[in-house]
Parts: C-alpha cells; structure tokens; sequence
C-alpha cells in the first residue's frame, strides 16, 4: 500500500529535490531510513541526469540502510500486469521512438530506438524486420509517457530483490553524447 508520494516535473534541480521530496514522504509516512528493507528505482530511460540521480540516490540510500537496492526499467512497468503479446512504445527526443516488445510479461528483445517516422506502431511489422521498428501482429501497444507505474515498480522490485538481482543502474537507450575534453597540445619551451 503507497503510504505517501511527491512528484515534481522538472527539467534541472533533481539533485537538489530528490532528497527533500524523500524527506517529506518518510515524515508523512512515519518512517526513518533504517526501517527499509527494499529500496527500488526507475532506472529510465527517460531524463539522463535525472535517471543517474535517481539510481545513486537509492543505493546510496540502501546502503545507509543496509537494504537492498533493485532498479526496474519504465518498459517493465508499463508492461506489469498485462498479458499475451505488448509493445510498450515511448516518446524519446528528438522526434525518437523507443520500443520493447513483452510475452507473458518476460521481455522478447532489447528496446530498440528509431526515429517516429520509420515506427509503425500499428502492430502490422516486426521489431528489426529491417525497414524500422514495429510492434508485432497482434500486439498490445501501451503508450504512455507518465511515470512508471509505483505499484508495478514495487512489484517487480520485490520478485527481482528474491532472484538476486543486481545493484541498480541506469537505463540508456542510446549512447550518450557527451564529448571528452581534448588534451591540450604539449607546451612549447624555447
């Protein structure tokens, strides 16, 4: 049962609001840090910053708590609860699509990424036949640009915390384009 919640959209500043928000949300709840025994992220894709903020918060935070921390991807949450064939499709920027194909709730494939032009979303072409991207004949397409789902991050959560699953980390889609600052040229003596 969901004891409390905050939620901010923000652009910047998720470093400086996570933790005040998370603050707020164990006051309201009456909880202390220690009390955790499961600490679980949305590890994206979705914001970069915002993702890496998010996944250190949580393991730094079980750490603080000696919990376990356990990442679940916005993919897996949307797709939670649905049966047969679904095709969980998110805007990205840009003008990009991200797909990932379920079966039964067991992912089919990595998410691929194109751009919305070269998606069919209709469900008449396969993922990777070659000329774009697509859902899959027969396919639940679930579209949704919201947050993740908390129940359904919890739940997940809670199975992957019993398989042993590992430590959190963000959910990229695409590399990340961030260049790496040059060398400067040696310094000419003479």
């Amino acid at each position: 049962r969901l004891l409390a919640e905050r939620s901010e959209a923000m652009d910047r500043g998720h470093a400086e609001r996570l933790f005040p928000l998370i603050g707020a949300c164990m006051a309201e709840a009456g909880l202390t840090p220690g009390a955790f025994d499961l600490i679980d992220v949305c590890t994206g894709p979705g914001n970069f910053t915002g993702a890496r903020i998010g996944v250190a918060a949580a393991r730094g935070l079980a750490l603080s708590a000696s919990a376990i921390s356990v990442g679940v991807d916005r993919f897996e949450a949307l797709a939670e609860g649905h049966d047969g064939d679904v095709a969980v499709v998110l805007a990205g920027r840009g003008g990009a699509v991200h797909l990932a194909r379920f079966r039964d709730g067991d992912l089919i494939d990595e998410a691929q990424t194109v751009q919305a032009e070269d998606a069919d979303v209709s469900g008449a072409a396969l993922i990777g036949d070659g000329a774009g991207l697509g859902a899959g004949p027969g396919a639940t397409i679930l579209s949704d640009n919201a947050d993740a789902p908390l129940a359904a991050i919890a739940a997940i959560a809670a199975r992957k915390a019993a398989a042993g699953a590992p430590r959190p980390a963000p959910r990229y889609l695409k590399p990340v384009n961030a260049a790496l600052p040059r060398e400067a040229p040696p310094p000419i003596i003479g």
